[in-house]
């Protein structure tokens, strides 16, 4: 195994975009004041995405209240 340090090996360039699944909930993309709805199968899960993605993208902070519609997701910083 060559474990030797090298300083003359280039890093390649990325081929495409980021790899791996999409993502499922537009915790990337969303602004401040925007909402999205999350689909029927998260069930009453609803606080619990809310609050691993307040941890997982922080600075940002996202509530969700279940409502009429379902569970709704808000970005509130």
């Amino acid at each position: 195994m060559d474990l030797a340090i090298r300083d003359d090996r280039p890093i390649p360039e990325r081929r495409g975009e980021r790899r791996g699944r999409p993502p499922t909930y537009p915790w990337h993309t969303i602004v401040v004041g925007q909402s999205f709805k999350f689909p029927d199968k998260v069930g009453d899960g609803g606080h619990s995405q809310a609050t691993m993605a307040s941890a997982r993208h922080h600075p940002k902070k996202f509530e969700c209240h279940k409502t009429p519609e379902g569970w709704i997701c808000w970005r509130v910083a």
